[in-house]
């Protein structure tokens, strides 16, 4: 098995929607917890490795404990260990994964439409090193 760190939120980094989810992540994470990556970098091909069939998925990914989160579940999961009032929002662990997830394929079918695209992936503020990987 390949080792990647722990905590690590895969993303599109051309998303504006992704970035925009970026940004709300590291705004609220005040222990410093989780470590981003863009998807198609250097992690996220380690990761491929153990877990060929998703090297398709155009989706977020949170890599937890040896654990590969992806879709709705991954959203879930990173917004709950926020903590605070985030955690809140676990009550929609409760939903249908199914439901959840046709939900969130249509955000995703859509983010670019909505929410735009850049030509290239956002360079991440100075003040954030050591928070982004590739």
């Amino acid at each position: 098995m390949t080792k990647v760190p722990d905590n690590v939120v895969f993303y599109d980094g051309v998303c504006n929607l992704c970035d925009s989810t970026v940004k709300f992540v590291i705004q609220r994470d005040a222990k410093k917890n989780f470590l981003f990556a863009q998807i198609g970098g250097e992690n996220y091909n380690k990761l491929i490795e153990d877990y060929p069939k998703l090297a398709q998925v155009d989706s977020i990914l949170f890599y937890h404990q040896n654990q590969l989160y992806t879709k709705s579940s991954a959203a879930l999961k990173i917004v709950v260990r926020l903590g605070g009032f985030w955690h809140l929002m676990s009550v929609f662990w409760l939903v249908p994964k199914r439901l959840r997830d046709f939900i969130y394929d249509v955000i995703a079918k859509n983010r670019y439409k909505v929410f735009g695209r850049s030509e290239s992936c956002i360079i991440p503020d100075r003040k954030y090193d050591g928070r982004f990987i590739n």
